[in-house]
C-alpha cells in the first residue's frame, strides 16, 4: 500500500507506483499464508492500510481490487470460517427488516453528509429496524446525532471478535458498509458473511472487490451506461443522487464567518475568483496545463487550491510551477493555497468564489454540492468511471447542463467564458438557484432502496428457514 502515494510528479511515477504495486500485490498471498503465525499477523494487517490511493491514478482497477478483495476475504477467513456462510435471521415478531451500517465515520465527514445520514433519517421505521456500528471513537456533535436517529448505535474501538459477537447478537438481515478503504475494522467486518444480504456504497466510489460483498448501491444519474462492468458485485441503481440531501447539509448548521474569505489572498479587485478545492490526490500531472491555458486565454484569472498533508500539497505546487513556467506564467501571481478549513471556513471559501474548477478524473459531489448551495457555477469534465461523474450528475438534475464539458479544451473554454462573460455567470447562477429544489429533500431514492432492500432478502432468504 505504501507504493500508492498521495500525488505524483509526473505521469511515469504513476505508471511505476501501479507497477510495484500489482507485483506486491501478487507476491503477498504466498506470504500471508506461509505459517498459521503469518496468517494471524495478516489479519491484524487487513484494512490497516488499504489501496485507498489506488482509483485517484484514473484507470480501471476492477482486476487489481478483485485480487486485494479475494485476499482479504481469505485472510479473514482463515480466523473465521463459521463466518463464511450467510446467516438467516428470522423478521423481528413486527416483521421489520434489521438493516446495519457499519462504519468509522459517522461524525462530521463527506461519507456521513451523503449518502449515509440521509438513508438513515427517512428510512421508514414502520418496516426498518437501523443499527449504527461506529467502529471508531472519533465523537463530534453529528456523532451524538447518529446516535439519536439509529434505533440503537453502538460505538467505540472495540477487538474484531467483540464486533462479530455484537453484529451477530444483533441478526441483521442486511449490512451495509458506506466506506471500505479508509477504516480497518469496517474492511475486516466486510470480508466476512455477517448478514445474508451485505452491500457496499460510494462513499469509495469504486468496487470492493469482496468476494463477500453482494451489491454495490449507487446513484444513476452518477453511472454510465456500462457501470456494470466496473463493479464485482451487482450495481444496483437508485434514481437520482442515489441518497437525500437536505440543503443544511452544505454547512451542518454552522454559522459562516462574515466578510470576504479571500481577502487574505491579495488577489486584487480585478481578479476572476476560480476555486480549485478538490483533495490534492485528485489532481494529476497530466491536467496541470488546464491551469495555465485558462490564464493565458483569461489573465485575470486567480486560482486557490486547499492544501492537505505538506509533502502531496508541495508536489502539487512544485507541479503548477513548471507549468505556469512552461506556459511563460508567473505562478506566484496566479496561484494560491488554503490551509486546511474548517466546514464554515471552507463554506465561506466556496460562497465567496466566482467559478468552481472540478477535477476530470475524480469529480467533486460534497464539494460541488457546497457550489450549487451557494450559487457559484460549476466546470466540470465527465469521465469513463462514476468517480468522474458527480458534478456531471448533479448539473444534469438541477438543469444547468450548459458548464459541463465535452473534453479538455471545452473544459478551458468554458471557464474561460464564465469568467470573462459575467452577463453568463450571472445566468448560470439564476439557473443552479432555480433548480437546486429538484436537487433537495428528494425521498425517492430511500424509497427505492428500501424496495430493494426488501427483494433483495427476500431472495437471499428464499427456501430457508
Amino acid at each position: 500500500m505504501a507504493m500508492l502515494p498521495m500525488a505524483y510528479a509526473d505521469h511515469a511515477e504513476i505508471d511505476a507506483s501501479r507497477s510495484a504495486f500489482t507485483q506486491a500485490l501478487r507476491e503477498l498471498r504466498s506470504v500471508c499464508f506461509a505459517s498459521h503465525d503469518a496468517a494471524r499477523e495478516a489479519l491484524r494487517a487487513v484494512g490497516m492500510m488499504s489501496p485507498f490511493f489506488l482509483p485517484y491514478q484514473g484507470r480501471d482497477d476492477r482486476a487489481l481490487l478483485t485480487e486485494f478483495g479475494e485476499l482479504a476475504r481469505d485472510v479473514v477467513a482463515f480466523s473465521y470460517p463459521r463466518h463464511q456462510v450467510a446467516p438467516t435471521p428470522p423478521l423481528l415478531p413486527e416483521k421489520k427488516l434489521r438493516v446495519g451500517i457499519v462504519s468509522g465515520l459517522f461524525r462530521r465527514h463527506s461519507v456521513w453528509r451523503l449518502p449515509t445520514r440521509g438513508w438513515v433519517e427517512a428510512m421508514d421505521r414502520s418496516r426498518f429496524s437501523v443499527f449504527g456500528y461506529h467502529t471508531r471513537d472519533e465523537r463530534d456533535d453529528q456523532t451524538e446525532y447518529a446516535a439519536r436517529i439509529f434505533d440503537r448505535f453502538t460505538t467505540g474501538l472495540r477487538p474484531l471478535p467483540e464486533w462479530v459477537a455484537t453484529i451477530a447478537a444483533d441478526r441483521p438481515h442486511v449490512l451495509i458498509f458506506p466506506e471500505l478503504a479508509a477504516d480497518q475494522a469496517s474492511m475486516q467486518l466486510a470480508a466476512l458473511r455477517l448478514a445474508p444480504v451485505q452491500c457496499a456504497t460510494w462513499g469509495q466510489p469504486v468496487t470492493s472487490g469482496l468476494p463477500s460483498i453482494d451489491y454495490y448501491l449507487s446513484s444513476d444519474a452518477m453511472e454510465p451506461a456500462d457501470g456494470e462492468a466496473h463493479y464485482t458485485e451487482r450495481l444496483i441503481r437508485l434514481p437520482g443522487l442515489g441518497a437525500l440531501y437536505r440543503s443544511e447539509y452544505a454547512t451542518w448548521g454552522d454559522a459562516l464567518p462574515v466578510g470576504d474569505a479571500w481577502a487574505d489572498f491579495a488577489f486584487g479587485l480585478e481578479a476572476v475568483r476560480f476555486l480549485c478545492c478538490q483533495s490534492v490526490q485528485k489532481y494529476l500531472p497530466e491536467h496541470d496545463h488546464l491551469y495555465p491555458d485558462i490564464a493565458k486565454a483569461l489573465p485575470e484569472a486567480r486560482f486557490v487550491f486547499v492544501a492537505g498533508q505538506q509533502r502531496p500539497s508541495e508536489i502539487l505546487a512544485r507541479r503548477l510551477t513548471a507549468a505556469f513556467g512552461s506556459a511563460g506564467l508567473d505562478p506566484g501571481l496566479y496561484c494560491r493555497f488554503a490551509p486546511p478549513l474548517s466546514q464554515a471556513a471552507f463554506s465561506a471559501l466556496v460562497r465567496d468564489a466566482q467559478v468552481f474548477l472540478d477535477t476530470p478524473l475524480w469529480s467533486g459531489c460534497n464539494t460541488t454540492l457546497d457550489a450549487l448551495f451557494h450559487g457559484v457555477p460549476v466546470v466540470t469534465l465527465p469521465g469513463r468511471f462514476m468517480r468522474s461523474r458527480h458534478g456531471k450528475a448533479i448539473l444534469d438534475i438541477v438543469g444547468c447542463g450548459e458548464t459541463i464539458a465535452v473534453d479538455l479544451n471545452d473544459y478551458v473554454s468554458k471557464a474561460v467564458r464564465l469568467g470573462r462573460d459575467l452577463g453568463w455567470r450571472q445566468v448560470a447562477r439564476a439557473a443552479l438557484a432555480a433548480g437546486r429544489h429538484r436537487l433537495v429533500d428528494d425521498a425517492a431514492p430511500v424509497r427505492a432502496l428500501e424496495a430493494f432492500l426488501l427483494s433483495a432478502v427476500a431472495r437471499a432468504t428464499a427456501g430457508r428457514t
